[in-house]
């Protein structure tokens, strides 16, 4: 629009001009040397419009140009941001599935787990049903020799003669037996006043009774040394132990452990 308002301006300018030189022609038309000067007046006139013309198509030029670059960089931007989008739920979506099929799997392992020793128990109490005998209730003993759901024992022996209907009982494997073990970490501070940099690099010790169980160096000397030390320690359940700090080889505290 701006093009055009321009251009049209430009139009009417030089159709004033020619009719202004018209006029002034019709009434001097002898005189050569102002008509020189009004040709003069009217190309100054006329250049000036196309300097201010091109001025403004510069202009214009230049506007267009920064609109179009701020549109391109806006696009960039969003399309960037989209793809970023896109991407992390792509990964939040991958990850959910992976989670859904690791418990699937471990879902259904369980139940193969538990279908094969329910199997392995019917098939050993429809054998003794099948030779006349009566079963009873199963028991159940942690081994950790004879694989979980399987036979260990049973009440009668081998090839024992009984007579039709007799109760046998079987004993059946839990698996091993669960860890009685737990774990306990201690940890000691060093009492302040074995942080006087005078003494230099200390000695430190945990031990358990009279063993040693952990030893270190402390320099006290450096501000960023350590200002404690821990050790984990491992026990039955329900049991306890009493672990001690010595530091240059005097016991300077202790603590109980319970497990």
């Amino acid at each position: 629009m701006e093009f055009l308002a321009g251009l049209y301006t430009l139009l009417l300018v030089t159709i004033c001009l020619l009719l202004a030189a018209v006029l002034w022609k019709l009434n001097k038309p002898r005189n050569g040397g102002d008509y020189e000067e009004l040709k003069r007046w009217m190309q100054q006139q006329l250049d000036a419009q196309a300097k201010d013309f091109a001025a403004r198509q510069a202009a214009m030029a230049e506007q267009n140009y920064t609109a179009i670059r701020s549109v391109s960089e806006t696009l960039q931007t969003s399309v960037q941001s989209m793809s970023t989008t896109l991407a992390q739920g792509q990964s939040g979506q991958q990850q959910i599935l992976t989670q859904r099929l690791q418990s699937l799997e471990a879902a259904n392992t369980q139940k193969l787990e538990e279908l094969r020793k329910t199997l392995a128990e019917n098939m050993t109490a429809l054998q003794a049903e099948n030779a006349g005998l009566t079963v009873g209730a199963h028991q159940y003993e942690y081994d950790a020799t004879v694989p979980e759901g399987s036979v260990i024992r049973q009440s009668l022996a081998p090839k024992t003669e009984v007579a039709p209907g007799t109760e046998i009982v079987f004993t059946v494997s839990k698996g091993p037996e669960p860890s009685q073990t737990t774990e306990q970490t201690v940890t000691f501070d060093i009492p302040g006043e074995y942080l006087n940099p005078e003494l230099g690099i200390l000695n430190v010790e945990i031990r358990q009774d009279t063993t040693v169980v952990y030893s270190t160096t402390v320099d006290t000397t450096d501000p960023a040394a350590a200002r404690s030390v821990s050790h984990t320690f491992t026990g039955d359940k329900g049991t306890s132990i009493t672990v001690y700090l010595y530091i240059n080889g005097t016991e300077v505290a202790s603590q109980v452990v319970s497990f």
